[in-house]
């Protein structure tokens, strides 16, 4: 997956927070299958988009949970 395919992932997952309230009750220490429900994507996807949004300074990543700054 390609800086394009992650910045897909991270413009969805920034939605996702949107549409939440902007917290998700998931992080590093969730499971693959935790990830997955909350978020459609695999682990390791979802920590690239999650690297990429802390790097942007658009969410705060907690290891239970990543929330809107």
């Amino acid at each position: 997956e390609g800086y394009d395919g992650v910045a897909t992932s991270a413009e969805g997952l920034l939605k996702i927070l949107q549409d939440n309230g902007g917290v998700l009750p998931v992080g590093d220490d969730s499971t693959p299958e935790q990830i997955h429900a909350a978020t459609q994507m695999s682990k390791k996807v979802f920590k690239r988009a999650v690297g990429m949004l802390m790097k942007s300074g658009d969410i705060i990543a907690e290891p239970q949970h990543i929330k809107l700054r």
